[in-house]
């Protein structure tokens, strides 16, 4: 009795190995989203310089054992890179590629179908190496500058695609670009020496694209000149704005000292120019209100307007005193 239980516990066992022998043997298809990403094989001496997107999504269906295909499918990250080392123009068979690189080659799975199977009109360039191109600065007309700015290094390696490089050598330099973050830096500067950091880039636009500079910023150091004015005009007289509406029904009086008023002007050159050559842009004033008329509020504070860019005004004193009258409208004749 138990000589024939082991018997049977014995032919199980085996039958369970064979069958698990055989289902790890037996094909199966299975189909997966992977992500190509195309790239050069030597991106110092290569590069894609057709508008192909170098990252496609593709369905691949997989044809192996079991065991295989589990073994491929844990190995597999989600997206490949398919590397290219030959110039020219070509149609990527995508099957055929990946059948020729690891996790793939070797796997004993067969990559039956790929969707979409080609990836078309790809171009690969040799890139050209073009030393010592000069770099430029901006434009610095926002500031007045004791002396020329200075680009450190002053020169740097281009690398072009060939077909490109005879555009690149007809304007052989590169120039530092200013951000508009780092513009209104600049514009902010105290006078004296300051260093920041820009981006390089070329004058032809389409050349960026593909071009690869080396550096690819630059030290930008430039000299502010202190070009701050200074201007005290003749005392300025005191104008009134209050609302259009109330004009006729008020009058405002200003005790002599507070007719005129002097005022210290300090800023950029440029705008100290501009005051001078419109004074009634200087003019101080006085903005009443509907409530305040009605109050008859005793004091004002002064105000600008259209002072230009960086002109700062500093009255003698902030506020002056008003007397605001009410006109009374006039008496009707009698009889009418």
């Amino acid at each position: 009795m138990l000589k024939r239980l082991q018997t049977f516990i014995l032919v199980t066992v085996i039958t369970v190995f064979i069958w698990l022998i055989a289902e790890a043997q037996s094909l199966d298809t299975e189909t997966h989203s992977l992500q190509i990403h195309l790239q050069v094989s030597d991106p110092q001496s290569l590069i894609i310089t057709s508008d192909t997107k170098t990252a496609t999504t593709v369905q691949v269906e997989f044809q192996g054992s079991t065991a295989t295909l589990d073994r491929l499918l844990h190995n597999l990250s989600g997206s490949v890179n398919l590397l290219l080392d030959t110039p020219g123009e070509e149609t990527i068979d995508i099957k055929n590629h990946l059948s020729r690189i690891a996790p793939f080659k070797g796997s004993g799975v067969n990559i039956r179908k790929v969707e979409p199977a080609f990836i078309e009109n790809v171009t690969v360039e040799r890139l050209i190496h073009i030393k010592d191109v000069p770099v430029h600065a901006p434009e610095l007309s926002l500031v007045t500058l004791a002396s020329a700015p200075e680009v450190i290094p002053d020169k740097i390696e281009v690398s072009i695609p060939e077909s490109m490089a005879e555009e690149m050598r007809s304007s052989r330099y590169a120039i530092a670009v200013l951000d508009p973050v780092q513009t209104e830096r600049i514009r902010q500067l105290q006078p004296g020496v300051h260093e920041l950091s820009t981006r390089v880039e070329l004058p032809d636009k389409k050349l960026n694209k593909f071009a690869k500079l080396v550096p690819s910023s630059v030290k930008l150091k430039i000299n502010i000149h202190d070009n701050t004015e200074t201007w005290t005009p003749d005392p300025l007289p005191v104008q009134v704005q209050m609302p259009p509406n109330m004009t006729g029904e008020f009058r405002i009086v200003f005790p002599e000292e507070d007719k005129f008023i002097k005022v210290t002007f300090t800023g950029p050159a440029q705008g100290i120019e501009k005051l001078q050559a419109d004074r009634a842009a200087a003019a101080p004033f006085i903005a009443l209100t509907s409530d305040d008329l009605v109050q008859q509020v005793s004091s004002a504070e002064l105000r600008f307007r259209n002072l230009p860019e960086g002109v700062i005004a500093t009255p003698d004193k902030t506020t002056v005193s008003v007397k605001i009258i009410k006109i009374q409208p006039p008496e009707q004749p009698a009889g009418q």
